[in-house]
């Protein structure tokens, strides 16, 4: 099983071509590409006029590291409800990474569900709209969408809470009244936790229409990003739902609230760590 982490906050620290061959000299085999990083405004490189330079660049530098894609994330939110002039930029910014991602070797990336939603619009069919208007693109440029286990906010409560497809059960739904094989499941290992979820159960549920991770750690209540064992996950419990499952996916962490806390002088040590967890885990659900 191939080891990956995000670009997400390490790219701010480092250059591409440094990230790269600090992940690979670290222990990792494949990175997860923050797309929506590269796209925030039209002078971002995702955006220009000579976006597949850029995209050549990045796949030549990670070809000398030997790294692979495995995954990317898409900008969030995807949509603003009411917001037709956001809507619209984020939906070609979506697009842009869409075609990038599979030009890098992505098989699938992840698009978040357009939420919050004002009381009273049907969430899931408003959802299954926007997901089902990828669908061309997906054949276009021949890479998966990837639906994630999302949470949000209660403002009564104070709390987080999950969304409409916050739950194995209803993800799993989701996903299958989609009805194509260009729709797959991304497992939040986190956002499982958070949404009252033991992660083991929510791997069993979804069984294999898991093809993507996020994998990271917290504490049940807040959205940590830190390594595992760092929370109150049960590891052994999670890698052997996998093991039971047959995942044939690769075990990508995001554990982006955990880099961020170097500095960059600091940041191979703590892939290094990081890198040693992962295989950890690896060798787990492989034994």
């Amino acid at each position: 099983m191939l080891l990956s982490t995000s670009t997400g906050y390490l790219k701010p620290k480092l250059s591409y071509k440094k990230v790269f061959q600090t992940m690979k000299a670290t222990g990792f085999d494949a990175y997860d590409f923050s797309a929506s990083s590269e796209s925030k405004t039209a002078k971002s490189p995702l955006m220009r006029d000579d976006y597949m330079d850029f995209a050549r660049q990045l796949k030549e530098w990670a070809d000398e590291a030997g790294l692979i894609c495995n995954q990317a994330h898409a900008t969030f939110p995807p949509e603003k409800y009411g917001d037709e002039e956001y809507n619209k930029t984020t939906f070609q910014r979506i697009l842009r990474e869409m075609e990038v991602s599979a030009y890098l070797g992505a098989k699938c990336i992840v698009v978040h569900a357009v939420k919050p939603l004002p009381k009273g619009v049907d969430a899931w069919a408003e959802n299954l709209r926007f997901y089902r208007s990828l669908l061309p693109y997906c054949e276009k440029f021949n890479i998966k969408v990837a639906v994630e286990n999302l949470f949000e906010y209660d403002e009564v409560r104070e709390r987080l809470r999950p969304c409409f497809i916050g739950t194995s059960e209803k993800l799993a739904r989701f996903v299958d009244e989609l009805g194509s094989d260009w729709f797959t499941v991304c497992l939040d290992i986190g956002h499982a936790a958070i949404n009252t979820e033991d992660p083991e159960d929510a791997i069993r549920t979804l069984g294999k229409r898991i093809t993507a991770v996020h994998i990271h750690d917290n504490d049940f209540v807040k959205d940590r990003h830190t390594i595992p064992y760092l929370g109150k996950a049960n590891w052994d419990a999670i890698c052997q739902a996998f093991a039971d499952i047959g995942y044939e996916g690769e075990f990508t962490l995001e554990t982006v609230l955990y880099e961020n806390s170097f500095p960059a002088e600091l940041l191979p040590a703590a892939l290094q760590f990081e890198a040693q967890i992962g295989r950890h885990l690896i060798a787990k659900i492989e034994k």
